[in-house]
């Protein structure tokens, strides 16, 4: 029976191919790491040159444009790849002594790795062929290994209120022009006695500098 315990799932930095250890929180308990094969190296039947995060992209964002034969047994053979790769997955972790255990006895799971690569797997698909996906059973997080203390923070402007609206995939038209005024929606306490002017900035594929440095105008 679950205890409430956290179950982290921790990638190995450096290793090739990844591979992971199993850290029962908080007792910090460990498992030996093992490898599991990369979402973006996973074939998917008849798309071969193509991987698995590519065709559930594609399935995610593009099968509704067209959900009809062929793309239903495109779509089918997507999934199948998927709970494939979620079950060789979870059989690497699980499968093995009192690792079966450390997760019955969870109601965690946690992602830790520093790599935006890692993190991006689609790790809510583990599958256990006893049961379902682990996602349906227990919550999955992710999170860093290695928190930096955050800046001090700057004085805020009281004149103003600053939007920035960044496009992490920026298509022609995604987003209405910023130039128009907005109208003042912001509850109370927000606004002052006096007006506040309101300005709205959108960028597209920027970084950390670019963002500070459009909230500072």
């Amino acid at each position: 029976m679950s205890t409430g315990a956290t179950l982290a799932i921790a990638h190995v930095e450096g290793s090739s191919p990844p591979a992971f250890t199993l850290m029962r929180l908080p007792e910090g308990k460990l498992a030996a790491p093992v490898a599991i094969s990369s979402p973006y190296q996973f074939q998917v039947e008849g798309q071969p040159n193509s991987n698995l995060m590519e065709q559930l992209r594609w399935y995610l964002e593009h099968f509704l444009d067209y959900p009809f034969d062929p793309e239903i047994g495109h779509a089918e053979r997507v999934l199948d790849a998927l709970q494939t790769w979620g079950t060789q997955a979870f059989n690497a972790l699980f499968d093995r002594r009192d690792a079966d255990k450390w997760l019955a006895d969870s109601e965690i799971l946690q992602i830790r790795s520093d790599d935006p690569h890692i993190l991006s797997w689609p790790w809510e698909a583990l599958f256990d062929p006893q049961r379902n996906y682990l996602a349906h059973e227990r919550r999955i997080e992710r999170r860093l290994n290695h928190l930096a203390d955050p800046p001090a923070l700057r004085a805020l402007p009281n004149d103003r209120v600053n939007i920035l609206l960044v496009v992490a995939r920026p298509y022609k038209a995604d987003v209405r022009s910023t130039r128009r005024r907005p109208s003042p929606s912001l509850p109370p306490p927000c606004w002052s006695s006096r007006p506040r002017q309101v300005q709205a900035r959108s960028h597209r594929q920027v970084v950390l500098r670019g963002r500070q440095e459009g909230l500072d105008r």
